[in-house]
């Protein structure tokens, strides 16, 4: 097992920033062919597999997908991502398998994805109705009043995909008012 400590990565310039970093690295097998790696702030789950896994546990849930090979969270459970993912357990789910990081704060919750998505009400922690849409540093522009909270259907998310030329939309999800 690895271990190391670094807050941020400001700190890698310099060796010794670096040597800390990797004293905060923690290693630990949680499987015959998968790990668990931890750094502050950070868990990830990685496969690998030959022929990767179906599911990965992390941060108390599980990832689900066709072939997942990394899978990351915060500690908290309050974001996730990866890619060849079709759902993360009580958090969000994929109209297909793909791209996505999802990470809530009060009252929104922001995701970057390449299809649509669906939010578990659960775990947004309220009705987020009103859809946004960042193109590059730009700030949001609200797009949409949703049917259904917390689901950006796929039609939508291709919509915006297109008009910002780009495979992967920055959305946000909130309530009105």
């Amino acid at each position: 097992m690895a271990t190391a400590h670094v807050a941020d990565s400001s700190a890698l310039a310099s060796a010794e920033g670096a040597l800390r970093f990797l004293e905060s690295v923690e290693l630990s097998a949680s499987g015959d062919e998968t790990m668990e790696v931890r750094v502050p702030g950070l868990v990830a789950a990685l496969s690998l597999a030959g022929r990767p896994p179906t599911s990965l546990p992390i941060a108390g849930t599980t990832a689900r997908g066709p072939a997942l090979r990394i899978v990351r969270a915060s500690p908290d459970g309050s974001a996730f991502g990866g890619e060849r993912i079709d759902s993360v357990d009580g958090v969000f789910a994929l109209e297909r398998p793909g791209v996505a990081s999802v990470v809530r704060a009060e009252g929104s919750v922001e995701a970057t994805v390449e299809t649509g998505v669906r939010l578990d009400p659960g775990w947004a922690g309220c009705a987020l109705v009103r859809l946004s849409v960042r193109r590059g540093a730009g700030p949001f522009v609200p797009v949409a009043t949703l049917t259904e909270a917390g689901v950006a259907p796929g039609w939508l998310v291709r919509r915006l995909a297109r008009s910002g030329g780009t495979r992967l939309v920055h959305i946000r999800f909130d309530a009105v008012g």
